[in-house]
């Protein structure tokens, strides 16, 4: 299986790609990752304008005909190259923005600012689902094509994977979370620990390093809801 990803950076796809590959190769015999957008060999940023706008600019037909297995725009066209899956990407943590705000309600989407996670990550997803021109989720997982909101950002998946013993890593405050992600790479990566940390460190190189290594022995499954939630909407869409 081949899963197509539209993301807001390579950290976040080195951590979906890490986790889920992980986690569902217990129902799929060979899965892998591919990064679509934001392109790593050109200057284009990423962030969520870029995954919103690339939705816009690929309505599903093309989608289906561009990046989908089984679905050509020429006969030519190297089928093994597509995708069984699509997966769009975005965290919550974007929510209050002003250009975000701005970009929803330009598009009759109500900007909302809630602060429970489950609806944060709700607005997010509704967002992705109408920018890809669907009705409902179950209309984008019945097309092959999967909305993930991650609460708050992809850290959170980092912290739930990395910390023993109980508690809710998507209900952390964002000094919280930038605390533990710090302690858990630290260990990771044989230094000491410090009490605070002033920011979260987003290497490419360093986040794949931290995630190789936690794959071997744990993962946020039956930690983080939204994870779970995640795998099962992947899943799906893979039937």
């Amino acid at each position: 299986m081949k899963v197509g990803v539209i993301c807001e950076g390579p950290t976040d796809f080195i951590v979906m790609k890490s986790f889920f590959t992980k986690d569902l190769s217990e129902h799929f015999q060979e899965i892998e990752f591919f990064l679509i957008q934001p392109a790593l060999d050109n200057t284009l940023p990423g962030g969520w304008s870029q995954v919103l706008y690339w939705l816009e600019n690929n309505p599903p037909e093309n989608r289906t005909a561009l990046y989908r297995r089984g679905q050509s725009l020429f006969l030519n066209e190297e089928d093994d190259k597509k995708f069984d899956a699509l997966l769009f990407q975005m965290d919550t943590d974007i929510i209050g923005e002003n250009g975000f705000e701005k970009f929803c309600s330009d598009r009759g989407l109500a900007p909302q600012n809630p602060c429970a996670p489950k609806e944060r990550a709700n607005f997010i997803r509704g967002v992705l689902i109408s920018l890809a021109a669907y009705e409902t989720i179950d209309d984008a997982i019945s097309s092959g094509e999967t909305p993930i909101a991650i609460v708050e950002a992809c850290e959170t998946w980092i912290v739930a994977a990395g910390t023993e013993g109980g508690g809710d890593a998507e209900k952390l405050l964002p000094a919280d979370t930038c605390n533990r992600f710090g302690r858990i790479l630290a260990k990771t990566i044989g230094e000491r620990p410090q009490k605070k940390y002033a920011k979260i460190n987003k290497s490419p190189k360093t986040r794949e390093k931290l995630c190789k290594e936690l794959c071997t022995s744990c993962t946020p499954k039956n930690k983080s809801y939204h994870y779970d939630l995640s795998l099962s909407h992947i899943k799906q869409a893979l039937s």
